[in-house]
């Protein structure tokens, strides 16, 4: 999982669960899934699996999220998208995998990184899973000592249960190991300042990419749950109208549908890459 490939840094990542039911060749799919805000890869517990059972699927650490570098740099927006890039491009050289077929797949913020790979790359297919692409920036930037003071909040224990609760249509799956899960990374040594120096960065700038999406033909799946309470219903409405996106809606799902809904999100994402193939 802790494998170098990228040149910022060394980089986590999960490689596939196991071959996938068709014969590996540099034509297959592959396909790069992106966690979420502040979160690990360990997202894709349930969906990364069932992705690697048709497809060549790998789980990626953001640099300065997840287990993936911490030094002093790696967390600004450019880096975490510019790392990720060069971990693809790294990975294709080594795996011998053709760069067209790599499809980045994000989920929440982890879209907007998604997406700025794939028009970075010049790639013909992206996935978001209730992507959040609609938003430049991270606000007013308060003074250094209140920013952390804040950002220590972020993994408390009340507020990561909170944010589990919402995070899906069904409570009782923010139990006790889901929140765990999403608190490991918060434990590592640097991860407090990783966070702070994101947010001083200004974050992501998503907007003035939404419109290269269409003009350059891009195909774009969205797959958004029903009950998300985490987003606005019109965003679900943006990815179609300024991106050209087909939109999968998943029922009975909140903010999380590769968690909550995996087995529909695996099905939904295998008949849209056959179908998409050229």
């Amino acid at each position: 999982m802790f494998e170098s490939y990228a040149k910022l840094g060394p980089t986590s990542y999960i490689p596939p669960f196991q071959q996938s039911s068709s014969p590996s060749s540099p034509s297959d799919n592959v396909i790069i899934c992106l966690h979420g805000f502040d979160s690990n890869s360990f997202e894709y517990r349930r969906l990364h699996p069932l992705l690697s059972a048709l497809h060549t699927a790998y789980c990626v650490d953001i640099s300065g999220w997840g287990f993936t570098d911490l030094s002093a740099g790696s967390s600004t927006a450019a880096t975490k998208t510019e790392n990720v890039k060069n971990f693809v491009l790294s990975l294709c050289e080594k795996e011998g995998y053709e760069p067209s077929n790599v499809v980045m797949c994000g989920a929440s913020l982890g879209a907007t990184v998604a997406m700025e790979v794939t028009l970075a790359l010049g790639l013909r297919r992206w996935i978001a899973l209730d992507g959040q692409c609609f938003v430049d920036g991270v606000g007013p930037t308060p003074p250094k000592l209140l920013l952390g003071l804040g950002v220590e909040v972020l993994r408390s224990r009340w507020l990561r249960t909170l944010a589990n609760k919402i995070s899906y249509k069904d409570v009782t799956l923010g139990d006790e190991d889901a929140i765990e899960v999403g608190c490991m990374h918060t434990r590592r040594e640097g991860w407090k300042e990783g966070i702070v120096e994101f947010i001083e960065s200004g974050g992501f700038r998503p907007l003035k990419s939404v419109g290269l999406v269409r003009s350059r033909g891009i195909k774009t799946l969205v797959l958004w749950g029903s009950d998300d309470k985490i987003l606005p219903p019109s965003d679900r409405i943006r990815f179609s109208e300024e991106m050209g996106a087909e939109v999968v809606e998943i029922e009975e799902c909140g903010h999380v549908p590769h968690l909550e809904k995996p087995v529909e999100t695996a099905a939904i994402i295998d008949e849209w890459l056959k179908r998409t193939t050229r």
